[in-house]
């Protein structure tokens, strides 16, 4: 899964902060940065109007109801479900970068690890370097500004999105006056089922993000202490 861009305003805002930080965005960083966005707007095939599965848990839902059901306000509930779901999945990988980038990353971990190392040092992800590298016509970028204003906006977008998809649910379940608490825990635990995969390959990515933030502060407190030649030929 890649990043994203937006062409709403939230890419104007965007492309502000990033000017004020003299950064010239590239043709390929809209590329890169829409594809989060295509993530959460494109929808799965188990969503489909086609899918088997999906017209069963329709009909399910049809079968609970006395009144007739208008069957695209339906679709539009679960759909709107379906982004209210995957929306703080990909919210939680964007705090994990943010928290390795301002040294608050290890906060929750066992002390056992937090005694490892000097708590609150800044270090900020492979993914989250690459990225920016890539959207600039600079190369081998090292600011910790550019870092954080990029991944902030990230969240932002992201809570902006959560916001403006949790109004449009209000309305359309508003709309549907046959819909119940019981039939969205019956969308809830569809869309549970089918984003099984999707939360473990983010989950893992978190994992990664963690991993390498704990290797790569082992060895700054390392060399915080002035190992010898040799000490540092065995670390490495």
């Amino acid at each position: 899964m890649n990043f994203f861009c937006f062409q709403t305003s939230e890419e104007q805002i965007l492309s502000q902060n990033f000017n004020q930080l003299n950064i010239t965005l590239t043709e390929e960083s809209t590329t890169v940065l829409q594809n989060l966005k295509n993530n959460i707007e494109n929808l799965p095939d188990y969503l489909s109007k086609r899918n088997k599965a999906f017209q069963e848990i329709v009909s399910q839902i049809q079968s609970m109801s006395d009144h007739a059901m208008n069957i695209q306000q339906l679709r539009k509930i679960i759909i709107l479900l379906y982004r209210l779901t995957i929306i703080p999945i990909y919210y939680r990988l964007w705090t994990t970068y943010l928290k390795s980038g301002i040294g608050e990353l290890i906060v929750s971990c066992p002390e056992t690890i937090k005694n490892l190392y000097t708590m609150n040092i800044s270090i900020w992800p492979k993914e989250i370097i690459d990225i920016v590298n890539n959207l600039t016509r600079k190369k081998n970028i090292n600011d910790s500004e550019i870092f954080f204003k990029f991944v902030s906006c990230q969240l932002r977008y992201l809570e902006q999105q959560l916001k403006q998809f949790q109004m449009e649910l209000n309305i359309e379940v508003n709309k549907l006056s046959c819909y119940t608490l019981s039939i969205q825990k019956i969308i809830e635990t569809y869309l549970e089922e089918h984003l099984q995969s999707f939360c473990l390959e983010i989950e893992h990515r978190i994992e990664l993000v963690q991993y390498d933030y704990h290797i790569r502060a082992l060895k700054i407190e390392f060399l915080r202490h002035k190992p010898d030649t040799y000490q540092v030929c065995c670390f490495s």
